[in-house]
């Protein structure tokens, strides 16, 4: 090996030990990249050496597996190195979480990202059909919004089925927009009565505190099932129980944009804060219940880690 080589490789090192260790953003388990049964220095040095053209089979390099080799793949192996208590915390899951799409489902694709839309049924006392409308089984997704936009969103959440956030009602809305020219369809955001009437469980309703349960556990990620200073904006969504329509997260992860406005009970609007429902990862449980959740707002030109979306049609 050339003294160049050497050189180049330490510095590289240098450099990379130098930039604050802060948590990557992605979660994923690829921490062995030399495949020796154990992570180590030598998995750091495995990444370097593929990065300096010195790569050797037998090696993933791809730590983040994002599609490509750099130094994100580095600096998350040094992170795990330092804070594996960061990563390895099974409850939370995986990154790729298989969860169950109802039958009657439709289902879109943009960009190679699918998503799916519940069909759900409104009806009154007398049994009659009065409104039909179509909820995202799922929050919308980091994945899904690269798809539509071109760009990750939310900067330092894991990637790529964590719920998107760090977004306005204005953010929403353009979302829409090019998810709309995409598809030739009219996707938009629920109403706050649709979003209530979906998490209550539309006509399967068991008057449940929240969405598919009384036990916040079952179905919330919220601020007392997650690790202490959790700075994940949420986590990967369908890890939790669906609610009786089969929508997920329903109930915490994020809180998510609805189209209306806040109201008064009599029906005024309440300044211009703009409904935000099903609270979040950093609530309280009884702060996530549907009835308490649907209880807040946000100006729509706020974005917050706290508070992402969920599509209707």
């Amino acid at each position: 090996m050339t003294r160049i080589s050497i050189t180049c490789r330490l510095l590289l090192v240098a450099a990379i030990l130098m930039m604050p260790l802060i948590a990557s953003a992605y979660y994923v388990p690829c921490f062995d990249p030399d495949q020796s049964g154990k992570s180590d220095i030598a998995d750091v040095s495995a990444v370097i050496n593929c990065l300096l053209g010195h790569g050797d089979e037998g090696v993933n390099p791809d730590v983040d597996c994002d599609g490509r080799v750099s130094l994100s793949d580095v600096n998350l192996m040094i992170d795990y190195l330092f804070y594996p208590e960061r990563y390895d915390y099974p409850r939370y899951g995986v990154v790729y979480p298989e969860f169950d799409i109802p039958e009657n489902a439709e289902i879109f694709s943009v960009n190679g990202v699918s998503f799916a839309m519940v069909p759900i049924d409104t009806i009154d006392e007398q049994g009659n059909l009065v409104h039909k409308f179509s909820l995202g089984l799922t929050e919308v997704t980091a994945e899904l919004w690269e798809a539509v936009t071109g760009f990750r969103p939310s900067i330092g959440i894991p990637y790529p089925r964590w719920p998107v956030s760090i977004i306005s009602w204005y953010d929403a809305c353009e979302f829409i927009d090019s998810l709309n020219m995409l598809t030739g369809r009219e996707f938009r955001l629920p109403s706050t009565a649709e979003w209530e009437y979906a998490a209550r469980g539309g006509l399967l309703f068991h008057q449940y505190d929240y969405a598919g349960s009384d036990d916040c556990n079952e179905v919330c990620w919220y601020n007392n099932n997650l690790l202490p200073n959790w700075y994940y904006y949420g986590c990967a969504v369908g890890l939790k129980k669906p609610n009786e329509l089969g929508l997920y997260d329903m109930s915490g992860n994020v809180s998510e944009w609805c189209s209306d406005y806040m109201g008064y009970p009599g029906g005024m609007p309440y300044l211009d804060l703009i409904n935000v429902v099903g609270g979040c990862w950093g609530n309280h449980d009884y702060e996530c219940t549907i009835s308490s959740s649907i209880r807040a707002g946000f100006i729509p030109e706020e974005s917050s880690i706290f508070v992402g979306m969920r599509l209707a049609l």
